[in-house]
């Protein structure tokens, strides 16, 4: 990490509402991420430990992604993880924990020195099922450098590139009691600590997420149930005003799903939002209540499925409505899914377009994905929109029965409505040769560039080349 950490200067930050958005998918997807076995005939692989290493060197003309870099940076990389999962007929635990070791010649690193520890991490996650009841936990530590994630950019900070670094604590539990019982409850809880280090950006301050979702649910019927939902959030920001956002929302709503594949799901309620800022002294309060509705429909058709889905949210500064409309396919060689919408909120007169796009194509030699998503999202901060456009491209080709050639595009941007914010766009392109020394032992080799630009700002470019030897260690128990 290089040198000694201090916490960013504060500043106002967007990311209220749309964590109330996400956080219920990261509850879920701690799930997800973690099946238990469904056949009472499959084999289970019972405990396994095991050690995956990495080491090779990078050469990058801008190792620290500055302006104006002034010499080349000759990178001595080392990664290690250790992986523990074990697997019962009902519970599954798996926890895993690494780092990256960093050396070398870096003439514009800012602490004057080489490298160290860099980039840890620790996961641990658990499952327990049975016929009535289903209970999880998941945790995650992990450091990393700002911006440069292709994989989590959920708001305009995400895409930030500056020197310093940022930990991101997460813990996620959920609880369902009565899975197949006429009256069913389940629990989500969700908790994030988002911390900056070693940087002197505006932009980037320090906050606290909690959330958590309670439903009670009654089956009337095998396809007809009535609802009971209560959601609360908060999120305490270090930033200029000392931020911090409450989100109380209750709504109740009815399912129903027929033989013919057609499930829906209709609910109503109200949300109220109260935000805190302290300006010069003395606190203000912003407070905004509104009725909300969420509407559903999923049609299953032999080669996928129909989605249509209707949703609103409230935040500081009124009630904000999305309608999208969705169709995934199976397709001979491969498969599809893409939705299409439009969101508009009574605080702010334009209509503004969203949508997704995943598709996966099976060439007679290698693999196709594309992948687009342009969404809004609500900065209290600010009182404006923020738009957020990523798309992706992969492809690769097996060359030999031993080796493989990837290309990797990635593009992403963030449009301020207001004017006096910034506007920013990265774009990176990966291509990477893989080659299997023998049957433990892999080398991977390749060449990255990269491009950011912010409004306002010089662009940042990198180009690098790098190569590694791979191998995972079996350590069984």
């Amino acid at each position: 990490m290089g040198g000694k950490r201090q916490h960013a200067r504060s500043t106002p930050n967007a990311r209220g509402t749309r964590l109330q958005r996400t956080c219920g998918v990261v509850c879920v997807s701690a799930l997800a991420a973690f099946p238990l076995p469904a056949q009472e005939t499959e084999t289970l692989p019972g405990a396994e430990l095991y050690l995956d290493f990495s080491s090779g060197v990078e050469i990058s003309d801008n190792y620290e992604r500055l302006e104006n870099p002034t010499d080349t940076s000759f990178a001595l990389l080392n990664s290690v993880a250790l992986t523990f999962d074990s697997v019962t007929r009902s519970q599954r635990f798996t926890a895993s924990a690494g780092f990256t070791f960093e050396a070398g010649s870096f003439p514009d690193d800012p602490d004057g020195d080489g490298r160290d520890i860099d980039n840890p991490f620790v996961d641990i996650a658990y499952t327990l099922q049975n016929r009535d009841t289903l209970l999880s936990f998941s945790g995650r530590y992990a450091e990393r450098e700002n911006g440069f994630d292709e994989q989590e950019i959920v708001d305009a900070d995400d895409i930030v590139v500056d020197q310093g670094t940022r930990s991101d604590l997460t813990l996620a539990a959920n609880l369902v009691l009565g899975r197949t019982a006429p009256l069913s409850f389940s629990s989500d809880l969700f908790y994030r600590d988002t911390q900056y280090f070693d940087t002197e950006d505006p932009t980037l301050s320090d906050e606290i997420f909690y959330s958590t979702t309670n439903t009670l649910t009654f089956n009337l019927s095998r396809t007809t149930s009535v609802f009971v939902t209560a959601s609360y959030f908060e999120r305490d920001e270090d930033d200029s005003t000392e931020t911090f956002e409450t989100n109380a929302a209750t709504r109740m709503g009815v399912s129903f799903e027929n033989a013919s594949g057609l499930t829906a799901s209709f609910s109503a309620g109200y949300s109220v939002n109260e935000v805190e800022r302290t300006v010069d002294g003395d606190t203000e309060t912003t407070r905004e209540d509104r009725p909300v509705a969420a509407l559903s429909f999923s049609q299953a058709r032999p080669n996928g499925t129909i989605d249509a889905g209707l949703d609103q949210v409230v935040n500081e500064e009124g009630r904000r409505t999305s309608v999208d409309f969705g169709r995934s396919l199976e397709l001979p060689r491969g498969s599809l899914s893409m939705s299409l919408g439009i969101t508009t909120a009574d605080y702010d007169d334009s209509v503004r377009g969203i949508g997704s796009l995943e598709y996966e194509h099976f060439l007679p030699r290698g693999t196709l994905n594309l992948s687009f998503s342009q969404r809004v999202v609500d900065d209290s901060d600010d009182e404006e929109d923020t738009l957020i456009t990523t798309a992706g491209l992969s492809w690769t080709r097996p060359l030999t029965s031993v080796s493989s050639f990837g290309l990797d595009i990635n593009l992403s941007a963030t449009e301020a409505v207001d004017a006096d914010e910034a506007d920013r766009q990265r774009a990176s392109l990966t291509l990477n040769y893989n080659h299997a020394l023998t049957e433990d032992w892999n080398l991977n080799t390749g060449y990255r560039h990269s491009t950011f630009r912010e409004s306002g700002e010089g662009p940042i470019i990198e180009n690098a080349v790098f190569a590694f030897i791979e191998r995972r260690f079996d350590i069984r128990p």
